[in-house]
């Protein structure tokens, strides 16, 4: 198999991370944001809407990053990503969900803002974005007290959608013009320990560090 990915991009992230977490062998070609290479005519036979990621497997070929979680949870069954039983899918789908519609639509709201270098002159309109991210960490934050993952007692697809959203979030909430705003993005040490602890956990696992973003590294 082979991932087509962009640096910092949290759903090319999450597509690599299932494929870590399953332990597939895979080779990943890397496409510079800068040199739009995602909207290259090579690149758009692949994925026709010039967006990362893309997975290529023989003759197949799937976008988007759920689409790609689901294909990799088929293609290796083992560790199961969506849980054995129909409950345990049910509750992980539900996670997944609720990430997309809640606290990733706010996250994404606020990163899109900081990282095009708009966040102060869109401040006020950022500021509900930032509430919402309170309260699902809030709800996040509770969850995770009766287990280690959103799923249960192993990881899943919830917890690999979570984490680069998380390790986002504590990127611009460190910056010091986001902090001058006083949006109000929670501190995740202080704010919301379980949630910290949960992102230290995942960060642990074995080749979870390939994912990150190499502009981070540098």
């Amino acid at each position: 198999m082979k991932l087509y990915w962009g640096s910092g991009s949290p759903f090319a992230w999450r597509a690599m991370l299932a494929l870590i977490i399953k332990g597939a062998p895979f080779e990943d070609q890397l496409l510079s944001f800068s040199d739009k290479e995602h909207k290259s005519a090579e690149y758009l036979k692949i994925s026709p809407r010039g967006k990362v990621p893309a997975l290529v497997d023989g003759d197949t070929v799937v976008t988007e990053s759920l689409a790609i979680i689901h294909y990799v949870d088929r293609r290796v069954p083992s560790p199961p990503l969506f849980g054995d039983t129909p409950a345990e899918a049910g509750r992980i789908a539900q996670r997944v969900q609720e990430h997309e519609n809640y606290l990733g639509r706010a996250a994404h709201a606020l990163m899109t803002a900081v990282f095009r270098g708009k966040a102060a002159e869109r401040a006020d309109e950022l500021r509900p974005h930032a509430d919402a991210l309170r309260k699902e960490l809030d709800a996040l934050d509770t969850l995770l007290q009766d287990a280690p993952w959103l799923g249960g007692t192993r990881v899943s697809a919830a917890d690999i959608v979570l984490y680069p959203t998380i390790c986002l979030l504590e990127r611009i909430a460190g910056r010091p013009e986001v902090q001058a705003l006083e949006l109000g993005i929670p501190v995740l040490a202080t704010d919301h320990p379980r949630v910290a602890d949960f992102k230290e956990r995942f960060s642990q696992l074995p080749g979870v560090d390939r994912a990150h973003p190499p502009h981070w590294k540098s």
